[in-house]
């Protein structure tokens, strides 16, 4: 039975629907239309105007203008104009608040679901030009406030600047469900971990109702390690989203793992150590977990290609759909073999792998007996539900157009495909136009492509062949193709090949073959490459002259090794 609208719901499907929809005139069409929410024009002057016209859509509609808020400022404004005076973009309180302030105050306050506050910004302590401090009368505010929390409803906080600031009492309670934290935090000379903020001590005591947590850390180029065991994660039973950018502490990390209700982990390892705690635990981990990260934006960082496997090894859930790896130095294809057998035999729901490599270090290549071949790709093939594939492992790759068509065959709903490092294959590629058509036709879904090609290899007649079209994608990763200058031939029959595979197209990325150069050529070997798909670029424009198309060619010094 289907559930029947109160008052009140219909009242909310009313505003709702004004706020995420917004009626533009199209001069083109004369008429008008209406604006989708992806477009972010809310319309609050609707909204508004239902406020104050019409009693019963008052308080649903004052909700719905309220429920978010990028800072206090805005509530301020809603206090007697004596109160406050706005300098610039800030907003200044210019005396004691009273009781009737209070609940003016938390009257709009009380209403806010979603809040984002920066504390650095209420700590700034900025000089007029006569050297006098800017009082903002933010004491008034903080220091006399009757009841402790600011926003009794608020369910979703985002703190910029945690710290010593003492003002957590005044933004997190127990009904929150949602922190993002980020630490303003400073390192100490006499020890390698930093101190734990008061702030943080309060923020991560007991939340009861919390599902997602968010912490990261400002000190970009280093892994923090905070002294407090993140005592939240033992209070509440309900979260199911961790991300948090700093070393967890052995016990965290266990508990985490356990933790039945958790579907979503993002986290950091420095080293194959910092995993020992999970890998050495007998209880089933991760029960219920769906997407699985291991890496960190700013730092270079993560665990060998075996230590990668045997996490995956210990992780027993049947739905896990996302998984996402650093992957630290070189590896050799019997470590490689492992970590993706893994997923064959345990994740028949996988849907998105990417395991990048990671150079910690100026490191040697493996052999060249030791390169990605084919084989090493077969046990994925059985995830006939994979959208997205990664593989960026430091080695060499020899892969041809057989797996091509095996994959394209095998992954009819791949949205993104990129295999190989930022230095390509460093040999050359055994993938032609013959297996790179072969994915346009099969996967027509793709949106994404990072493979070497070499196009010095074109059995088609492009007269009669009929190719397919890919209108998703616009950039399009060629690495360390071959470079071809002294075909002009294979440069025409490469670009007419193009123009009709890739009719959205808008960039060529490349890198140069070192394979292919001479150790004496590096200086010049980058523009050689430049040079080659600028060529077929420009053949494109030519035969296409309203397109609009860009090269780029990566270069990187032999010092990486």
């Amino acid at each position: 039975m289907h559930h029947c609208l109160e008052v009140d719901d219909i009242f909310a499907v009313v505003v709702n629907y004004a706020y995420e929809s917004r009626l533009i005139y199209d001069a083109a069409e004369g008429i008008s239309v209406q604006q989708s929410q992806l477009a972010r024009h809310f319309d609050t002057g609707t909204v508004l105007a239902l406020a104050l016209t019409c009693r019963s859509f008052t308080d649903t509609a004052l909700n719905r203008l309220w429920h978010s808020s990028l800072g206090i400022d805005r509530v301020l404004q809603t206090l007697p104009a004596d109160a406050w005076r706005k300098e610039s973009t800030t907003v200044h309180i210019t005396r004691p608040l009273t009781i009737a302030d209070w609940e003016r105050f938390d009257y709009y306050g009380g209403k806010i679901r979603v809040f984002k506050f920066d504390s650095r910004r209420i700590q700034d302590q900025r000089k007029d030009s006569f050297g006098r401090s800017l009082n903002r009368g933010y004491h008034h505010l903080f220091t006399e406030r009757p009841k402790p929390l600011l926003f009794s409803q608020l369910r979703d906080l985002t703190w910029l600047g945690v710290g010593d600031t003492g003002l957590a009492p005044l933004f997190v309670g127990q009904q929150l469900e949602s922190l993002n934290l980020t630490l303003a935090v400073s390192q100490r000379a006499d020890q390698g971990n930093t101190f734990t903020p008061e702030d943080l001590k309060f923020v991560l005591d007991t939340q009861p109702r919390l599902k997602f947590l968010f912490l990261y850390s400002q000190m970009i180029g280093m892994l923090v390690s905070p002294n407090l065991v993140l005592n939240v994660i033992h209070s509440s039973s309900d979260l199911c989203i961790v991300r948090v950018d700093m070393k967890l502490s052995s016990n965290d990390l266990i508990h985490i793992a356990l933790m039945p209700s958790l579907v979503e982990f993002h986290f950091v390892a420095d080293s194959n150590d910092d995993l020992a705690p999970l890998l050495t635990r007998d209880q089933p981990l991760f029960p219920s977990l769906r997407v699985i990260s291991l890496g960190h934006l700013h730092v270079y960082c993560g665990a060998d290609v075996s230590s990668c496997a045997a996490l995956l090894d210990r992780i027993h859930s049947s739905v896990l759909q996302d998984v996402s790896l650093e992957a630290t130095g070189t590896s050799s294809s019997a470590m490689r073999r492992k970590l993706l057998s893994s997923m064959h035999k345990r994740y028949s729901a996988l849907r998105k792998l990417h395991v990048v490599g990671i150079r910690t270090a100026p490191v040697r290549l493996p052999l060249k007996q030791d390169a990605f071949g084919d084989d090493e790709l077969v046990p994925l093939l059985s995830l006939t539900s994979l959208t997205h594939l990664q593989l960026s492992f430091i080695c060499q790759y020899d892969l041809g157009d057989l797996m091509m068509l095996r994959i394209a065959d095998g992954w009819p709903g791949l949205q993104s495909l990129k295999i190989g490092t930022v230095h390509g294959w460093e040999k050359r590629s055994r993938v032609t136009l013959h297996g790179l058509i072969g994915l346009i036709k099969s996967c027509p879904q793709l949106r994404e492509l990072a493979l070497p090609i070499d196009i010095s290899q074109i059995s088609l007649d492009l007269e009669h062949d009929e190719l397919p079209q890919n209108h998703h994608i616009t950039t399009i990763d060629l690495m360390d193709s071959a470079i071809v200058m002294e075909d002009e031939n294979i440069l025409d029959r490469s670009a007419r090949c193009f123009v009709v595979l890739f009719p959205e197209l808008r960039l060529i990325r490349s890198s140069r073959p070192r394979w292919q150069l001479s150790w004496h050529g590096n200086s010049t070997g980058g523009n050689m490459a430049q040079v080659c798909w600028v060529a077929i670029a420009d053949k494109i424009v030519a035969r296409c002259p309203t397109r609009r198309l860009a090269v780029t060619t990566q270069y990187f010094s032999s010092l990486s090794y």
